[in-house]
């Protein structure tokens, strides 16, 4: 971020639902944690940091990615350009669940389906 802040651009870069000290919807309510929600959420942000930049640069990694293609196809108005890291664009979908499509895809052992079981300290 450095980099490009030297070379006269604002950067930011949010914590998302769920992450860091987030705060608002219940971590044990998944229906509150949609693809939906997120791009509402960083929406909501570029209107309280940037409210007349107009369209913006989005850069996204990995489950960030994800909703970064989002926000782009949701509101292009909102996206100059985008660049992602380690994922795809895979179009929502209603009856999508991203856990099952990584075990089929990927196997167990994949990362994404490792952050679904409870460990209990």
């Amino acid at each position: 971020m450095a980099f490009v802040v030297a070379r006269g651009y604002r950067t930011a870069a949010p914590d998302m639902r769920g992450y860091g000290d987030t705060t608002g919807a219940p971590l044990d309510d998944p229906s509150k944690f949609t693809v939906l929600h997120l791009v509402g959420d960083m929406i909501s942000l570029l209107d309280a940091i940037a409210p007349n930049e107009g369209k913006v640069f989005v850069v996204g990694h990995d489950w960030g990615a994800y909703v970064a293609w989002h926000l782009c196809l949701y509101r292009p108005d909102r996206v100059r350009a985008l660049v992602t890291l380690s994922t795809p664009l895979s179009p929502w979908s209603p009856g999508m669940n991203l856990v099952e499509l990584a075990k089929t895809l990927y196997g167990e052992d994949h990362y994404i389906c490792r952050f679904q079981v409870r460990i209990t300290y």
